[in-house]
């Protein structure tokens, strides 16, 4: 594999070379600032108290993902991408066992069971779909499903953040539609559409973050 080899997937990169596309680069601030917002969260959350390190862990995951999508549409190579895909895919893993700890109430040790199997979920999804329909948004699939099951496990148990996961997966809907579209828009909108599905993805990560953040720390307070 060529980790420097160019890749070109997206409206507004018209060739190859650093920062060809602006836009793209820079609405990863928007990662930035949810990273900082839940940081400030999470200060008040816990005022006084120590913060679990696996919450404190979450906005630098996601300040993370702003680091590896900016790299990727600045330089624009298959290591970029590589650093892209990584840390959003270790947002999601390591998230999914946190809800099983602070919603669900499991011990580590059974929470971690949760990653074979949002795996093998994600294979099933993967043998339904070709990797590149969609324009690749395929791969999140998994994850709309994902934050939809889990909000629906909240209200069968009747948990107030429940809506907060179904407004979540209402706006990476949104957010996976505009990524899926980039192209097929392109000539009426030569800056695309995925500049959108960054601002909208800091906004569902956001979301699924702060719920956590107030349920555990509610359940501190108990």
């Amino acid at each position: 594999m060529n980790l420097s080899a160019p890749r070109d997937e997206y409206c507004e990169r018209l060739g190859p070379g650093l920062f060809a596309e602006p836009v793209n680069a820079l609405s990863n601030l928007a990662f930035f600032i949810a990273a900082f917002l839940l940081w400030q969260l999470l200060r008040r959350a816990y005022a006084g108290r120590s913060v679990p390190a696996s919450l404190q862990a979450l906005p630098v995951l996601i300040a993370l993902i702003g680091f590896g999508s900016t790299a990727y549409h600045s330089f624009a190579v298959v290591w970029a991408e590589i650093l892209d895909v990584l840390f959003i895919g270790i947002f999601i893993y390591f998230y999914i066992v946190c809800f099983l700890r602070y919603f669900l109430g499991l011990q580590w040790k059974f929470a971690l069971l949760g990653l074979p199997g949002f795996w093998l979920f994600g294979a099933a999804l993967g043998q339904i779909f070709p990797a590149d329909a969609f324009n690749g948004s395929t791969r999140y699939f998994p994850a709309l499903l994902g934050i939809l099951l889990m909000g629906a496990t909240l209200a069968i148990k009747r948990q107030p953040q429940a809506l907060t996961f179904f407004i979540a997966a209402g706006v990476f809907l949104i957010s996976l539609i505009l990524r899926t579209n980039d192209q097929v828009w392109c000539s009426h909108f030569p800056l695309g559409t995925h500049w959108l599905w960054h601002c909208l993805n800091a906004v569902t990560l956001s979301l699924v973050a702060a719920a956590m953040i107030r349920a555990a720390a509610a359940k501190a307070l108990a």
